[in-house]
């Protein structure tokens, strides 16, 4: 009897020490590891390094005090303090990758805006810059700003973030540099003062015409266009090319730009350099007196002359002149024809507030 019991007591003991080191070790464990693999994966050390590599060495604490208790005798095994601190890991692990997420798409979203804006920025100023002659200075800056946008734009893709941002405050740089110097073209194209002086000419131009048969000759130069007038009403339009800085007025000798003003038919010339050729009276009165003015002012140089022998000519409207306003052959055969000495001729900038370059500008 005394050794059933003694077998019984070791039977008991043995089953007490089997269960004892089968003590499981925390679930919350993997659940850590998991988590841990995530953040990394989605970027963790990237959108909050301070916070994931916290939780990093929290978990390596963590694993080595555990670690120790799993070395101590079956018997005094306690993992429920392993088991908290793996709790309280994995609240701040789940929080972080939330944040993680929000960040990601947040940077995510402020370098997709920016790209975009830059992007509609970049098209608008490219528009406004190939449409006009004067557009060669902005187009180098224009062209840097846009591999510089390019670049980022592969950056975006990589998620590298900052360094596509500052691609972009680059490529800003080169896009106001390129504004500024459209605007001090064609910033008269965007002045309602100016453009109701240019209407106000084609008025009168249009006006002149009434109760004759003869025609009157109007230019707009942004437009690119010549129209003739016959008694008030637009009988033929024709496609033109103008200087080489022909948005500008013209100021002086030598600035390849073409004038502004009212002017009439002096000579007409059938044998020209460039086909046939109608030559007006600039400089007119006006003009000397803003020559005059711009003189006294310093605008020009003091040995400057104000120019001459403007005309409007054949030779093709895709060129660019030195002022002159040039058709195709065939087109200055016609106007040719129908001018005469006397005849009437008004050059503009534009005819219409709505036009291509305060078109772009309202983008920007």
């Amino acid at each position: 009897m005394r050794h059933l019991t003694f077998a019984v007591l070791l039977s008991l003991l043995w089953l007490f020490v089997a269960s004892c080191s089968n003590t499981p070790i925390p679930s919350e464990l993997s659940l850590v590891a998991s988590q841990e693999e995530m953040l990394r994966r989605d970027g963790a050390s990237i959108y909050a390094p301070e916070e994931f590599i916290s939780i990093c060495k929290e978990h390596r604490d963590i694993k080595d005090r555990l670690f120790k208790e799993q070395a101590r005798f079956a018997w005094f095994r306690n993992y429920e303090l392993a088991q908290i601190e793996y709790r309280y890991l994995a609240d701040r692990g789940q929080l972080l990758l939330q944040y993680v997420k929000d960040e990601r798409a947040r940077r995510n979203n402020s370098v997709t805006s920016s790209l975009a804006s830059h992007e509609k920025k970049s098209a608008a100023l490219l528009t406004l810059a190939c449409s006009i002659n004067e557009g060669r200075v902005a187009r180098r800056s224009l062209t840097r700003a846009e591999l510089l946008i390019d670049e980022a734009r592969v950056l975006l893709e990589k998620e590298k973030h900052k360094s596509a941002l500052l691609l972009l405050n680059d490529a800003e740089y080169y896009l106001k540099s390129a504004e500024r110097s459209l605007r001090v073209v064609a910033g008269r194209y965007t002045d309602r003062s100016q453009i109701s002086h240019w209407q106000h000419l084609v008025e009168a131009a249009r006006r002149e015409s009434r109760g004759s048969h003869a025609p009157s000759i109007l230019v707009s130069k942004l437009d690119r266009k010549l129209i003739v007038f016959r008694n008030g009403v637009e009988t033929h339009t024709y496609r033109v090319g103008v200087g080489r800085n022909g948005l500008k007025d013209k100021l002086r000798s030598g600035d390849q730009a073409t004038p502004e003003g009212r002017y009439r038919v002096v000579k007409k010339v059938p044998g020209s350099h460039f086909f046939r050729a109608l030559l007006i009276n600039y400089p007119n009165e006006e003009d000397l007196r803003a020559f005059s003015l711009a003189k006294k002012k310093g605008i020009v140089s003091k040995r400057a002359g104000i120019g001459s022998l403007l005309e409007i000519h054949g030779g093709g409207k895709d060129g660019v002149t030195d002022g002159c306003v040039a058709l195709d052959n065939r087109d200055m055969a016609e106007i040719f024809e129908m001018a005469n000495v006397g005849t009437p001729v008004t050059i503009v900038g534009s005819m219409s507030y709505d036009n291509i370059v305060s078109a772009a500008f309202g983008k920007l």
